[in-house]
């Protein structure tokens, strides 16, 4: 004879059985293969970038086919206002667990970027252009741009004298606006600290 099912029992099979869907429902996401056919390569997070446009950055260099579930998997690992900005490297990284995992806790690439004292804006500009591999134009433009100069508490029509000269460490992938901000507050920094040791 077949035994019967108490039917006090019955809730508690359908949530283990749910439970077990579910689970198994957030492995398959997590692990899911995105066919990356690259061994090793890089992906640039930007500044202000939202999940769906890293998404289709990966997407766009083939690392991931699938952007449905790679968001998911971000989610899942409560990792969506975790994303650092910068370049990474990617190795043999297949799954949404690998990838999220290597963008979050791998080391960004940086840049070594000296300005020198008395170097004037479109040396400065030039510089940075060059070493950090952006529009020089992009750059001399917000140096004269009244709104982004006040923005930044300069009084000044432009930030000619108010990017302090130093050897600074970017990350690649920072915007010209994050870099202009850095070498101001440096600037700041600099006089108000030698205002109090003077007075």
């Amino acid at each position: 004879m077949s035994r019967k099912i108490n039917k006090r029992h019955i809730p508690g099979i359908l949530l283990l059985t749910l439970v077990v869907v579910l689970l198994f429902s957030c492995g398959i996401i997590l692990f899911w293969s995105q066919n990356n056919q690259h061994s090793v390569t890089k992906v640039t997070v930007e500044s202000g970038a939202t999940l769906m446009q890293i998404a289709n950055t990966l997407f766009d260099k083939n690392i991931i086919t699938n952007k449905q579930t790679f968001q998911l998997a971000v989610r899942l690992m409560g990792k969506e206002r975790k994303i650092p900005i910068g370049t990474f490297n990617l190795v043999n990284a297949e799954s949404n667990y690998d990838i999220i995992n290597q963008i979050i806790y791998g080391a960004p690439e940086i840049k070594k970027v000296r300005i020198l004292e008395g170097w004037n804006i479109n040396q400065i500009a030039g510089h940075i252009s060059k070493e950090m591999d952006l529009d020089s134009t992009k750059i001399i433009e917000l140096c004269n741009d009244s709104t982004f100069v006040r923005s930044n508490g300069v009084n000044g029509s432009s930030l000619e004298g108010y990017l302090f000269p130093d050897t600074y460490f970017f990350y690649v992938g920072d915007k010209p606006s994050s870099i202009l901000r850095h070498l101001i507050k440096m600037n700041e920094s600099f006089w108000t600290k030698n205002h109090f040791l003077v007075s």
